[in-house]
């Protein structure tokens, strides 16, 4: 599969603190559209919204194909 185009607006400055994200390999496409986190405690900089997106990814990463 060949993704054309994506695109992610960030409603932060740095696209790093972003609660969505994009991932493709071989096997899959998907697409992680975040929350807006309602506490105000951050974890290394980050919301609990960010570290639960990057927790996805993560999982996504170690999925097998089929």
């Amino acid at each position: 599969m060949h993704i054309i185009e994506y695109y992610i607006q960030s409603k932060y400055d740095s696209a790093t603190l972003c609660e969505d994200g994009v991932f493709q390999n071989e096997n899959y496409v998907a697409v992680i559209d975040g929350v807006t986190p309602k506490g105000q405690i951050k974890w290394n900089e980050h919301s609990s919204a960010n570290h639960a997106k990057e927790a996805i990814l993560k999982g996504l990463r170690l999925l097998k194909g089929t």
